[in-house]
């Protein structure tokens, strides 16, 4: 075989591995280049920053999806690693904390009618909005995972609309990015 042969063959070669390595991390490529071309997400009046960790989706119409690419689940058992997921929407009027008030009572029932126990709480104060969510339901059997993932609901009174999965470990960051949220300036 001649050398110019061999060197197109190594060439092919080298350029099918490059094509399947980055198809095979086209999520976490993706997500980089994301985080390289922006600072943050941004759905109607709010900017959310997101970690490093996390791959951004639209989900249309300024909604966005957040998913975190690792998790801080650091158990030994091999079963899978549920990972994180954040929808924010944007609802179509603001709330008033009154409303935040009577959608966090609806979740709560909807959570006692499925036997969900126990139920969290959880309000957030930002600038001039507020946030307020009610967790602790499990999502239904979607998988077999190391540790439970638990559904959480938020409303933001400037008319965002928050819905979260998490495992325990991963819930300190989830928390974060929410508590983070701020009003575009």
């Amino acid at each position: 075989m001649k050398r110019s042969q061999v060197r197109l063959i190594l060439f092919v070669l080298v350029l099918l591995m490059a094509g399947w390595a980055l198809y095979h991390n086209r999520i976490r490529t993706s997500a980089w280049l994301w985080h390289l071309r922006h600072k943050a997400a941004v759905v109607g009046d709010f900017v959310i920053s997101v970690p490093g960790n996390w791959y951004v989706q639209s989900l249309g119409g300024g909604d966005q999806l957040l998913v975190r690419l690792d998790t801080a689940d650091r158990s030994d058992t091999i079963r899978v690693k549920a990972h994180a997921s954040i929808a924010i929407v944007q609802m179509r009027r603001r709330l008033s904390n009154q409303d935040l008030e009577w959608i966090a009572s609806l979740e709560t029932a909807f959570l006692e009618k499925q036997g969900v126990q126990p139920i969290f709480r959880k309000t957030f104060n930002l600038d001039d909005a507020m946030i307020m969510c009610v967790g602790g339901g499990k999502p239904g059997p979607i998988g077999t995972y190391d540790l439970e993932p638990i559904s959480w609901r938020c409303a933001a009174s400037g008319g965002l609309d928050i819905s979260f999965t998490a495992s325990e470990p991963d819930m300190k960051q989830i928390w974060e990015i929410i508590s983070g949220i701020r009003k575009k300036s």
